[in-house]
């Protein structure tokens, strides 16, 4: 399910386009901001592009949203994870670690966050990078998180999906089908046993279609 997306708030350092999708930086310095979705449970996907970057950035999810100023991911008090695009490491409070690859101007970059089993993963370009972290904490809410420390750098938040509600979709819709297969082939066979009977002329049976044709 796709949700309009915007930016919640961001430091004095990022200047915000008029329809708050869009923003850069405005001074040389590390600043956060953060994404409008607040989430507390269930599966969903931020999707970013990188417009402009002549410095370091980091995406991730943050649990609080107090840090404007500075970088967020190394707070004692917060719960983070993240992703750096200078040496492709996952960090967060407890430190960093070797994860993918680094990341440029012109990738799309995905934040794809389970809190259903606690773990988040990052994808560049469609490409699914794996999971950076698989204990992430509960207990929280969370916001997409971006650093940034380029001055005229720019990202645009292209998208936001609820994916628990795609999954419920797919179930429902898994049912549907389910039920109306069971009744075609309940329908099927007792059309067969009036055909064996010859109480009809004809029957015609493809795939989920069955035809019959009456005498008379």
């Amino acid at each position: 399910k796709k949700t309009m997306v915007n930016w919640y708030r961001g430091g004095t350092g990022f200047a915000i386009d008029g329809d708050n999708l869009a923003m850069r930086g405005s001074a040389s310095a590390w600043k956060t901001t953060y994404g409008s979705q607040e989430i507390k449970s269930g599966k969903c996907v931020w999707k970013i592009k990188i417009i402009k970057k002549s410095a370091d950035m980091m995406i991730g999810v943050a649990s609080n949203t107090k840090y404007l100023e500075n970088s967020y991911w190394s707070k004692s008090d917060t719960e983070c994870y993240a992703y750096y695009s200078g040496n492709g490491h996952a960090y967060g409070k407890s430190g960093n670690k070797a994860y993918s690859e680094k990341w440029a101007a012109g990738s799309v970059m995905g934040v794809h966050l389970d809190l259903d089993n606690q773990c988040i993963w990052f994808s560049k370009d469609g490409k699914n990078l794996g999971n950076a972290y698989t204990d992430v904490a509960k207990g929280n809410s969370y916001r997409l998180t971006v650093g940034m420390y380029g001055k005229d750098d720019e990202m645009k938040f292209l998208s936001y999906n609820n994916t628990s509600d795609d999954e419920k979709k797919q179930e429902k819709d898994s049912n549907c089908i389910e039920k109306s297969t069971a009744f075609i082939m309940k329908q099927t066979k007792y059309l067969e046993n009036e055909l064996s009977n010859n109480k009809i002329q004809q029957l015609d049976v493809n795939g989920l279609s069955v035809t019959a044709k009456y005498f008379g």
